[in-house]
């Protein structure tokens, strides 16, 4: 149950219930003014909207967009819905949000304007998502927490703080709110997709302006300070480690995560001259799996390689994509395989290097990569091998590949990767 509301324009306090049925958004009970309620309905969710069950849900309160009406923030197992109310005490579903991280289902859910721009945000376990003002929300940043608990302007500057429990759970931790301040610590994306998680050993992307002389690094072993800059991040164990650079510029800055980081929320810190306050956190995880396209957009033709196997064990390469002489790539058509020969699809990419697992759907068919893991014991970039069925249909088909990695068999880390596109004739 949330807290309490007040009602249609009546002055008159309602309750509002987090529903624990099979469907469902948050009803309400109006009040009567005498101590007694009446039933005001409850949002209807169907499965596919917001797909919120039954469970431990968390519910705030706020005008969200700014109409001097009372709306609903409710989450559960992973989706964020938000709900407008009208001002007669209904209230109507607009949007959800998945969860950019793993949250914990009875954790608070805690608006204020944390950004400074006169529009509400919300924060809940590790993250606070950017409000628009008109009850729709943005891009989220992460931080590290497990659990906010309240918000307070705990160092007196104005602006809200978060104090809530840390990643370790067994201390407190107080977040200082430095909007609208430098940072150290930069949100880090996998260099294939933009995904804002990553993975051990994965090749990483800071993105900005004015982060350091534009250098590019092309030898082995990689250097973890380069032109003044380095990465250091910070892992979930509380350990200092350098990353290994593998470009730096002005607005771009491209890494490998350490190998043996800790899994879990990581404070990524760009360092140069002098270190400006503010933090974000980025998870990282046994498994993140990309492939790298030849746009560079995460979607498309891959970034590939393919070789015809004979039945005399005779290997005939075929070509994957052109170039033009201005650098842009284009997939080209590989043959299917015959009767008597295989054909051998490598798709190249990062954040899979650790998997125990590994299935992948060629269109329609599912197929057990001959090899997956680092394209050499020395390289940085991972590779999966698949074998393409000799009834795979000719045209584009869409290839992806879910991994899993585990330590526990009772509890695998399953990740899919980012669809690819290639052409078979």
């Amino acid at each position: 149950m949330a807290p309490f509301l007040t009602g249609p324009n009546n002055g008159l306090p309602d309750v509002i219930w987090s529903n624990d049925g099979d469907l469902g958004g948050p009803g309400n009970w109006l009040g009567n003014g005498d101590g007694s309620f009446r039933d005001g309905g409850r949002v209807d969710v169907p499965y596919g909207v917001f797909d919120i069950y039954a469970g431990k849900k968390a519910t705030a309160l706020a005008d969200l967009n700014g109409d001097g009406k009372m709306d609903v923030v409710e989450s559960d197992h992973g989706i964020i819905g938000v709900f407008l109310g009208d001002g007669a005490g209904s209230l109507k579903a607009i949007v959800s949000y998945p969860s950019p991280t793993p949250f914990f289902d009875d954790s608070p859910m805690l608006l204020a304007d944390f950004d400074g721009d006169g529009k509400l945000d919300i924060a809940n376990t590790s993250y606070v998502l950017q409000g628009d003002g008109n009850g729709t929300f943005r891009s989220h940043v992460a931080f590290g927490q497990r659990a906010p608990l309240i918000v307070q302007d705990i160092n007196g500057d104005g602006k809200p703080d978060l104090v809530g429990i840390a990643p370790t759970g067994d201390a407190i931790s107080v977040l200082i709110n430095s909007s609208g301040s430098p940072v150290a610590s930069a949100p880090a994306y996998l260099a294939p997709t933009g995904s804002p998680v990553l993975a051990r050993g994965a090749i990483a992307s800071i993105y900005g302006s004015g982060l350091t002389s534009d250098q590019s690094i092309g030898m082995l072993p990689l250097p973890s300070i380069f032109g003044n800059t380095s990465v250091e991040l910070v892992d979930a164990a509380q350990r200092h480690i350098q990353a290994p650079l593998l470009y730096v510029s002005p607005s771009q800055i491209n890494f490998q995560v350490p190998d043996g980081a800790a899994t879990g929320y990581a404070m990524i810190n760009v360092l140069g001259s002098g270190r400006p306050k503010g933090a974000h956190a980025t998870l990282i995880q046994q498994l993140a799996p990309g492939f790298f396209t030849l746009d560079g957009s995460g979607h498309g033709a891959p970034a590939a390689s393919a070789v015809d196997v004979g039945p005399d064990g005779k290997q005939t390469p075929f070509p994957t994509s052109s170039c033009t002489s201005d650098g842009h790539c284009a997939g080209l058509a590989i043959p299917v395989s015959s009767a008597v020969s295989q054909v051998y699809l490598s798709l190249y990419g990062t954040g899979f290097r650790h998997a125990n697992v590994a299935t992948c759907s060629v269109g329609d068919a599912s197929v057990t990569p001959s090899y997956f893991g680092p394209l050499s014991e020395s390289s940085i970039e991972d590779q999966v091998n698949i074998l393409i069925p000799p009834t795979t249909p000719k045209g584009r088909v869409d290839i992806t590949c879910r991994f899993q990695y585990s330590a526990d068999p009772a509890n695998p880390e399953d990740a899919l990767s980012n669809a690819v596109t290639v052409v078979f004739q």
